[in-house]
């Protein structure tokens, strides 16, 4: 007979009878599977084989015996198995985010669990996530959150697990999550004039863009306008995205003005322009008592004030400079 040992199992065939005092080869024992229940640390374990050798066909006497050990596998087949994973979103960094219910690139996190179990008594010992994000958790359950997730498209997310054999699992994917792309809002124009026909009167054309999230995101654009040289800005209100406002508000002739629109999305982040008009447009102007001179405009300062383009045909100076070799002194004197 042989008997087979290995931890706690053992088992012992029926008797052989060989027929034979030469040479002989058994092979007609194969080990049940339970057998890796002995072997749940590692892949491979020591099983122990004695032969007992009897004096009859009854084998009552025993006359001999001869032992001797080797390595058996645990077959590749014996791995854990991931047994549920689900998927939520995680937008507690946002408020706003978190009202819309949806997955939001630059905002959403995800919350991940799974379970697992071993097989044939090996434990749980960690989770593999990949996908839109990864990382190794140490754990026999998985409860797993991510970073925030900064590209847009559908996203899906895997896990696999590692038993105390480390063996691993075959992995399970979850449903695809939508990831809806978001950019700050942007001004492409911001343009304002006065009227041809009441130059106080001043329209005002504002247009911009913002990433809609799938219909969740608005945005409103702010006009404000200022008094050349004035340190605060006055609200004037609304403007409508690429439609031409004229201002219900009185525009001197002989002062210009600064205007910037500030537009504001759903999720507080803004974007804003500027853009001026100058006073009434004349030939040329000289205030009274004063020592400026305004040409193409209206002068406001004791200075030269050119509204018009400019073309020199001779030689311009600065001081005793001419232009260039002003310039050329002031690249020299840096250097």
């Amino acid at each position: 007979k042989l008997k087979f040992s290995l931890g706690s199992w053992s088992a012992t065939t029926s008797a052989i009878h060989p027929n034979t005092t030469s040479q002989y080869t058994y092979d007609g024992y194969t080990y049940p599977i339970e057998v890796a229940k002995q072997i749940t640390n590692k892949t491979s374990g020591t099983m122990n084989v004695t032969l007992y050798t009897y004096s009859d066909s009854a084998c009552t006497t025993q006359v001999g015996n001869a032992s001797t050990s080797y390595l058996i596998q645990v077959p590749e087949y014996v791995i854990p198995t991931v047994e549920s994973i689900s998927v939520s979103l995680d937008n507690s960094e946002n408020d706003v985010v978190n009202g819309w219910g949806i997955a939001v690139a630059g905002f959403t996190k995800v919350y991940i669990e799974a379970s697992a179990s071993g097989i044939y008594d090996s434990t749980i010992n960690s989770f593999t996530v990949s996908g839109a994000t990864s990382a190794t958790v140490y754990s026999d359950s998985l409860s797993y959150t991510s970073d925030i997730i900064t590209y847009s498209g559908d996203k899906t997310f895997s896990v696999t697990c590692k038993d105390s054999r480390s063996r691993s699992s075959d992995p399970v994917s979850s449903n695809a999550i939508t990831f809806y792309p978001y950019a700050k809002p942007n001004v492409i124009d911001l343009v304002v004039s006065r009227n041809s026909n009441d130059s106080s009167k001043v329209t005002a054309k504002a247009t911009w863009e913002f990433s809609s999230v799938n219909g969740k995101n608005s945005a409103s654009g702010i006009l404000y306008y200022q008094k050349r040289g004035s340190s605060s800005w006055q609200e004037y209100g609304k403007l409508k995205n690429g439609v031409e406002t004229q201002l219900n508000a009185t525009f001197g002739d002989a002062s210009s003005y600064d205007f910037k629109v500030v537009v504001t999305d759903a999720l507080s982040m803004s974007a804003d322009s500027d853009n001026t008009i100058a006073t009434l447009s004349v030939l040329m102007d000289f205030p009274p008592g004063g020592k400026g001179l305004g040409i193409g405009k209206i002068c406001e300062s004791d200075a030269l004030e050119v509204q018009f383009d400019a073309k020199f045909f001779g030689s311009v100076y600065i001081g005793d400079l001419t232009l260039e070799e002003y310039i050329k002194s002031i690249i020299n004197s840096s250097t």
